[in-house]
């Protein structure tokens, strides 16, 4: 399924019948038809929101995705509610880097001036804080943290601490959510599996 689409339950049932075994990756969905396999959000989100608050940053806001059928995205912006006092919660358009007009760099320009300029920011994924942390960089800002769940190259060469999701685990505990499927059909019932990933703090 593609990730920004919502799953259609009776499909998923249809295919179970058909005697297709299905896992889902980073979707969370409640269903008797299929295993779920994805990254610990809560758990993410806490561990990003502990790190600044140990470098003394107060003022901690959330960017996101405007797309309501990302589960996983809308897990961790529920995790960074519950977890921070301040709430400040913002969202760039899901496919922001096909703009013409660059939502990212709007939103740097009307958000971090000097009254209203947070301590830190945590990103929901890799490609929305690579581009956040460029136009830092073009505007030369400084004196904002900014951390995120995934991590790629770009993440490194930039400097951003991230939480980083561990694909290699997830691919092991799917080839097993397929294995226990097909060996263990009878008494086989979906579950949903969190995995935690690992904190790699950059300066």
């Amino acid at each position: 399924w593609l990730d920004y689409e919502t799953i259609n339950e009776k499909k998923v049932k249809r295919l179970r019948q058909m005697g297709m075994n299905m896992v889902f990756f980073d979707i969370i969905i409640k269903t008797p038809c299929a295993d779920c396999v994805c990254l610990d959000n809560t758990e993410a989100i806490k561990t990003l929101h502990k790190h600044l608050k140990t470098q003394g940053k107060k003022r901690i806001i959330y960017v996101g995705r405007d797309n309501p059928e990302l589960s996983s995205y809308f897990e961790r912006e529920q995790a960074y509610l519950e977890t921070s006092s301040s709430g400040r919660v913002y969202r760039l358009p899901w496919d922001f880097k096909s703009y013409l007009a660059s939502p990212q760099t709007k939103f740097t320009i009307d958000t971090f001036k000097p009254e209203l300029k947070p301590d830190a920011v945590i990103c929901s994924d890799g490609e929305l804080g690579i581009e956040l942390k460029r136009e830092f960089i073009s505007h030369s800002i400084q004196d904002v943290d900014l951390v995120c769940i995934d991590d790629f190259d770009e993440c490194a060469e930039l400097g951003i601490t991230v939480y980083s999701q561990p694909y290699a685990r997830f691919a092991e505990r799917i080839f097993y959510c397929l294995l226990d499927q097909t060996e263990n059909n009878r008494n086989w019932r979906a579950q949903l599996h969190r995995l935690p990933g690992d904190l790699i703090i950059r300066q």
